[in-house]
């Protein structure tokens, strides 16, 4: 017999089975991509999943904050090198120049100005300068 993967509207529930859907099931086009993939109907009793628009923010959040963790990291270690003399500069820890100061200051802002997007997550992210590692 055929085995059904079935799931239920709104919800990341995935069912395996032989029997047909009952009637707050739908019957999926394929097997759930993922945790984060949640039903939608087709309107005809099928269905297919798709990313939970939650997952996604969420997601996007977690990645916001860890790039401006990393961008103040630097910021930080740039601010604290330049107070070292010349004579000592073997002891910096970073080779940002100046330029490279102001573009992580620009990398800050673009990045709490990215939660602040009235369409957020679906903006996009925004495009930084590439000195923080991602």
């Amino acid at each position: 017999m055929k085995m059904n993967t079935l799931g239920v509207e709104g919800e990341s529930l995935e069912i395996i089975t032989e029997r047909q859907p009952s009637d707050n099931e739908l019957l999926m086009n394929e097997r759930r991509p993922s945790s984060e993939y949640v039903a939608k109907s087709n309107g005809d009793g099928t269905g297919f999943w798709f990313q939970s628009s939650d997952v996604f923010s969420e997601r996007e959040r977690i990645w916001q904050q860890s790039q401006l963790t990393k961008t103040s990291t630097a910021i930080v270690h740039y601010e604290s090198d330049a107070k070292i003399p010349d004579i000592y500069s073997e002891l910096r820890v970073t080779n940002y120049t100046e330029d490279d100061y102001y573009a992580l200051l620009g990398d800050r802002k673009l990045l709490v100005e990215y939660l602040e997007q009235q369409d957020f997550p679906e903006c996009g992210r925004p495009k930084l300068s590439g000195l923080v590692p991602g």
